[in-house]
């Protein structure tokens, strides 16, 4: 729950409410209504804050590697790696056997992220790239 909303008997008795939200520790005591009126713009802000943080965490730890020993590095590092991949399953079968990684995500071409067309060569066999883009690897948690 992004909201927890605390109720006794003094706050009945004066028609109001103690709310916190979750992403801190402030406490604010809020009359019932506004308590109720104010909930869809708070989880809205609780919300933004959220996916800017995870955004913020992900594009700090997202690295473009160009070969495959910038690659290995990079995942032993924690990273997720950005790199161009064949498409060959065989390939991506090898690639999970000696660094624990796997595609993680093909980007749209409208995402917000790591859309951008590009060309390039397979980070592990060399062969052409498939998909007209990096694709995203990372080891699974």
């Amino acid at each position: 729950m992004p909201v927890r909303i605390e109720v006794g008997p003094r706050d009945l008795e004066a028609g109001q409410l103690v709310v916190k939200n979750r992403t801190n520790d402030e406490k604010e005591t809020l009359g019932r209504v506004d308590a109720v009126s104010s909930m869809d713009a708070r989880l809205d802000g609780i919300q933004r804050h959220l996916y800017e943080r995870a955004k913020n965490f992900m594009l700090e730890n997202t690295v473009t590697v160009d070969t495959y020993d910038e690659f290995r590095a990079a995942i032993e590092d924690g990273k997720w790696v950005r790199a161009f991949h064949c498409g060959d399953p065989q390939s991506e079968r090898q690639i999970k056997e000696e660094t624990k990684a796997t595609a993680r995500n093909v980007p749209f071409d409208d995402a917000e992220f790591f859309s951008e067309r590009e060309e390039g060569v397979c980070v592990h066999t060399g062969k052409p790239a498939a998909y007209g883009k990096r694709l995203l690897f990372g080891r699974q948690y």
